[in-house]
């Protein structure tokens, strides 16, 4: 009898874990980490989790458990496609450890924007393609920054209240090294990028398409105090943050297209395959016809070759 108890519990656990999986129902968080949080986004849940040792100095809105994304009028305010900001105070370990700063994250639902740079061409930003998307991104980064080192005047010195979002590519030699990264969490490829903001803040931001019209960005604002070495704090912190990373994933609606993209498609290159794959393109129209001359029409050096 004993033996027949407890094989019908083991098959009981089998089909709870086979019906979890099935269903998308998300695992374990890590430990240290909060409960499994779930947003709806017109049928896309979106799941994370987090710590909960919040800063009692900073305010905390309740998580936008459910949103909406097909009411335009969201959009109207930035803050209308925020799902949560949290603060967290960075300390060194121990009781006694010294506070290093802090970190705010922002996650939020974001509207492609408009192609008014037209840096390739002039057609509609296509999020789910890997190249049109960072151009996206790039351009989305100027508008939430408007005083960024694109619009203040040439100084020699930089604007202390200006924020450096820096270039889609930057060209050395004969290379160009895109300014994005592909990270992979839960199967799924996001692109991540920095800003530089005023004060030594470091803005890292984590994005990934929702929709064709629409992406999902996960901002983290590192702040160090005054008198503490900004790349000291920032590992600290990070060795905190990352494991947020891993939590991510969002359940696509059925038949939306994005799934198949960022689950199986954005796999096969990474930011700087796709970059060298239009090389040519991104050269002749960012960096003109002179920098396209010295790298495509000039006989290449032997260690080129």
């Amino acid at each position: 009898m004993e033996v027949q108890r407890w094989r019908r519990v083991l098959i009981i656990l089998f089909m709870l874990t086979y019906l979890s999986k099935a269903f998308g129902m998300a695992s374990r968080p890590p430990e240290g980490m909060g409960a499994t949080r779930s947003v709806d986004l017109s049928g896309n849940v979106f799941q994370f989790a987090m710590p909960e040792d919040f800063s009692r100095d900073m305010p905390a809105d309740d998580l936008v458990e459910r949103l909406d994304i097909s009411d335009p009028s969201i959009f109207s305010d930035p803050d209308k496609g925020t799902l949560i900001r949290r603060w967290w105070d960075i300390k060194e370990p121990g009781f006694f450890g010294k506070k290093l700063g802090t970190v705010m994250m922002n996650i939020s639902v974001r509207k492609v924007p408009d192609n008014t740079l037209r840096w390739l061409n002039s057609e509609a930003y296509d999020a789910t393609d890997r190249l049109s998307f960072m151009l996206m991104l790039t351009e989305d980064a100027q508008l939430k920054h408007p005083k960024n080192q694109y619009t203040v005047a040439p100084s020699p010195e930089r604007d202390p209240f200006s924020y450096y979002v820096p270039d889609f590519v930057t060209m050395v030699g004969n290379k160009l090294h895109p300014s994005f990264r592909d990270e992979s969490y839960g199967g799924q490829v996001w692109t991540r990028y920095g800003v530089s903001a005023p004060e030594s803040v470091l803005i890292t931001n984590y994005a990934l398409p929702v929709t064709l019209n629409l992406f999902l960005e996960v901002s983290f604002y590192y702040s160090n105090n005054h008198n503490v070495v900004a790349r000291y704090f920032r590992e600290t912190a990070r060795s905190k943050m990352h494991p947020i990373l891993s939590t991510f994933r969002i359940l696509y609606a059925d038949h939306n297209p994005i799934k198949n993209i960022v689950e199986h498609d954005w796999h096969s290159e990474t930011t700087q395959e796709v970059v060298d794959r239009h090389k040519p393109q991104l050269i002749l129209k960012l960096f003109g016809e002179e920098a396209y001359r010295d790298v495509y029409l000039e006989a290449p050096t032997s260690s080129e070759r």
